[in-house]
């Protein structure tokens, strides 16, 4: 083109025989932008502004990108090499914890769901601390043929309460019974009632000789009678 001489280069995109238009490209210096606006009048061409980083010609512009890319290319191969060393290393123990995580998830939810089937049996209940050493032996026969879960009471549970209180207490825990039982996280009041209890006792019967024929009869029959449940034991 005329036109523009040294100073810019038109381009032309090939099409096929059929097409009727052509798309076309043209750069060219600043210094020619009102003669070549007087072609715009004819073609619709749409400016557009060349970054200012693009000091040289298009050829040189086309060949700096390529290196470019080739540089990117290169940089992309080693990161995907460290990804692949990486998951190498990692991705093994990521698919074991999943696993492991797995089939804890499945054996709570099917604690949750309880119930049995045609051959398995869940029993869930509470026991006390003092006797998980046993609760293991006793079930340690069938290892492998059982599972024993434990955890923790949490908050909302109906957890029952154990009156674990001293010998001397003991008789007294009965009569702590009829006023009701202490909840799972309440105080037991029994230790501290004892001494009324025994008060309360001598001032109903009014007769210190009364009381302790009594004595002696009650311990004559705990002696005589040590199998007793442990309920009348206990009184």
């Amino acid at each position: 083109m005329a036109l523009l001489d040294d100073m810019g280069e038109m381009y032309i995109v090939p099409g096929g025989e059929i097409d009727k238009f052509r798309i076309a490209a043209l750069f060219f210096d600043v210094s020619l932008l009102q003669k070549v606006g007087e072609l715009n009048g004819a073609y619709l061409f749409n400016k557009i502004d060349i970054p200012s980083t693009l000091l040289k010609g298009i050829q040189e512009e086309l060949s700096r990108l390529e290196k470019r890319k080739t540089l990117l290319l290169g940089e992309e191969e080693q990161i995907l090499i460290k990804i692949v060393e990486a998951a190498e290393k990692t991705v093994p123990v990521a698919r074991a914890l999943n696993d492991y995580y797995a089939v804890l998830r499945d054996r709570y939810e099917a604690l949750s769901r309880g119930g049995a089937t045609e051959q398995v049996v869940m029993l869930r209940g509470w026991i006390p601390d003092a006797d998980l050493d046993s609760v293991r032996k006793s079930l340690a026969d069938f290892d492998s043929s059982i599972e024993l879960i434990l955890s923790d009471p949490e908050p909302g549970d109906d957890v029952p309460t154990l009156m674990n209180n001293p010998v001397w207490c003991l008789p007294f825990e009965n009569l702590t019974r009829l006023y009701g039982v202490p909840g799972y996280r309440e105080m037991d009041p029994t230790p501290l009632m004892a001494p009324f209890f025994v008060v309360f006792f001598g001032m109903c019967l009014g007769d210190a000789g009364y009381g302790l024929i009594m004595i002696g009869l009650f311990t004559w029959f705990l002696k005589k009678y040590k199998k007793m449940p442990r309920g009348f034991s206990e009184f």
